[in-house]
């Protein structure tokens, strides 16, 4: 059985495109600037700094950069540790949380707001398993996405899968309209 068991593990994964569809996204604020993108950005840290803390920055302008990545750097963050994508479209969201299964059904942890997935579920948590938590998702899921979960699933059984469902096609496959953000095992 395959596992993830480090956010450097997934990252390896998730930049090849394993997971599937996946916003834009690049590794420095230059490579955005090149690419010619000038809406909002996200900035993740792709690794977590001591006690366990991850770094996470959503809808900052490209003039916002510059300062988040010295603030991050004076807490010990290494510049080329950082990743961007664009920004989503957070008022036309349907569901995000985490998935996950055991030997008997799946259990959905997850919130219907209409933010940034860490955000959104400390306003909101709900759960749901097996069959309910399954037509939760084939209702929000275009069949591209609801058969990529499977996949997935399929490969990392043992695997906690975090993802959002938007009402409107999102990131760089066309016809879908699901991102999975992470798969791990960790």
């Amino acid at each position: 059985m395959e596992t993830i068991n480090s956010k450097d593990a997934y990252y390896a994964l998730y930049e090849r495109g394993t997971f599937g569809n996946r916003p834009k996204t690049w590794n420095s604020l230059s490579e955005i600037v090149a690419s010619g993108h000038r809406d909002l950005v996200c900035m993740r840290y792709k690794t977590q700094l001591k006690g366990g803390a991850g770094m996470t920055e959503y809808n900052l302008t490209l003039e916002e950069v510059p300062a988040v990545i010295d603030e991050w750097k004076a807490k010990g963050a290494i510049e080329d540790r950082i990743c961007f994508n664009e920004s989503m479209p957070d008022p036309r969201l349907i569901i995000q949380g985490e998935l996950m299964t055991d030997e008997e059904h799946f259990t959905l942890h997850y919130s219907t707001v209409k933010k940034p997935m860490r955000l959104a579920l400390r306003e909101e948590q709900r759960n749901a398993k097996g069959m309910v938590a399954m037509t939760l998702l084939r209702q929000a899921m275009w069949d591209t996405d609801y058969e990529r979960m499977h996949l997935i699933f399929d490969r990392w059984p043992t695997g906690i899968v975090e993802f959002s469902t938007w009402e409107c096609a999102v990131g760089d496959h066309p016809g879908c309209n699901t991102i999975f953000w992470e798969v791990r095992n960790y």
